[in-house]
């Protein structure tokens, strides 16, 4: 009886020190929920693109950034565009950038192969989708993400994305130019 009295005794003294480590955890991830969100809110496309140490170019809001390998370069273009503000008045913004994948010459009409391959490549591309400009024609890959839980390697790999896809797009819708 007495062991038995003991060990009760030790199961309540390690309740009472697993309920102070729980709290002070409950505290501390609190205070880090609060300081992640308040940092977050300072979060801007231009100090994601300082951190991410990629060089890049800045007028009216626009951001044009050159991602280079494979012996080559392409210009993708960023900004942020403001959803709308929480019950706080706080801005929801999202990160937008595009990079063109095909210009069209003028006056070119889209086959309607084309339009249906476009759309086949958005049933199945995540993330990003592929547009065509309603004034020129030229055919565009997009993405956007949420600027509030944006890291660098998330700009960085969307970025990424855009420069790998490009060239696939390309290669893909190229042909129907000689359809029209």
């Amino acid at each position: 009886m007495h062991s038995a009295s003991t060990v009760h005794m030790s199961g309540e003294k390690m309740n009472s020190k697993m309920i102070r480590r729980l709290s002070l955890l409950t505290v501390f991830c609190c205070a880090a929920f609060v300081a992640r969100n308040a940092s977050a809110q300072k979060v801007t496309l231009e100090s994601l693109l300082d951190v991410a140490k990629l060089d890049y170019s800045e007028k009216d809001g626009l951001y044009k950034v050159t991602i280079s390998g494979d012996a080559r370069d392409v210009l993708i273009v960023c900004g942020t565009t403001t959803m709308w503000k929480d019950d706080d008045g706080n801005p929801v913004d999202v990160v937008w950038l595009w990079t063109s994948v095909l210009s069209v010459p003028k006056g070119f009409h889209h086959p309607a192969r084309m339009l249906h391959r476009i759309a086949t490549i958005n049933d199945t591309l995540k993330p990003g989708n592929v547009s065509v400009n309603g004034d020129n024609g030229n055919v565009y890959y997009n993405s956007t993400f949420w600027l509030s839980s944006a890291t660098p390697q998330i700009l960085y790999d969307e970025l990424l994305m855009a420069f790998y896809r490009k060239p696939e797009l390309r290669k893909e819708l190229q042909p129907y130019l000689e359809e029209e």
